[in-house]
């Protein structure tokens, strides 16, 4: 019984969160730029974004870029209208003399153009919400990070979550609630209409 609640507890708590929406949101899986859902600039040469494994946040792994490298990173993903979206987050770990700026881009045209994400903290991870900074009225498929400066940067621990569909958190609260149902025992059925037994042993039946 105590399983069946615990998973309906999860399947409630999921819905209601939103689904995720980037692929390798922690840098946990394989190189970047390798087919793990992220996009770098410039692609040519070196990768000034790479994977490390020194000082990550969320996980064993976030991406970092070296002191006089300028350069983006980012994420490409199906059209989310910006009111749809419930949380849009990442943590940021940053040299006082880099930049950072959010670009975010939309399907119907102009990007927001470059946004200051930065943060004067120096060797401190701060979590950065950009939520707000995303048009409510417009359809988002894709954003950048570009860091310029002399100093140097991480990032980790992305989150893109949208609303959950109704139908799709109506269909939890069914499965919670059928996980949770506990089907009672069937119970003996007395007859109280048998006789107690006589001295010698058998019934005394009475018509």
């Amino acid at each position: 019984m105590l399983i069946r609640n615990y998973i309906a507890i999860l399947l409630v708590s999921g819905a209601a969160q939103g689904s995720t929406v980037l692929i390798n949101p922690s840098f946990e899986i394989g190189d970047i730029g390798a087919g793990d859902g992220w996009d770098r600039e410039p692609i040519i040469g070196a990768r000034p974004w790479f994977r490390s494994s020194t000082l990550a946040h969320d996980g064993d792994w976030c991406v970092a870029i070296a002191p006089a490298t300028d350069a983006s990173i980012g994420q490409s993903f199906g059209a989310i209208l910006g009111s749809e979206i419930q949380e849009f987050s990442f943590w940021l770990y940053q040299d006082p003399i880099a930049s950072l700026a959010l670009e975010l881009f939309y399907v119907d045209g102009p990007s927001s153009g470059q946004i200051d994400i930065g943060t004067d903290l120096d060797g401190v991870w701060v979590i950065r919400d950009v939520g707000g900074l995303v048009d409510p009225s417009r359809e988002l498929m894709r954003f950048r990070i570009t860091k310029t400066g002399l100093g140097d940067a991480r990032l980790d621990g992305f989150t893109l979550a949208v609303v959950p569909e109704p139908q799709t958190f109506s269909l939890a609260i069914l499965g919670a609630t059928l996980l949770g149902y506990r089907r009672r025992p069937n119970k003996a059925v007395v007859d109280n209409r048998l006789p107690a037994p006589s001295r010698s042993g058998l019934p005394n039946y009475k018509p």
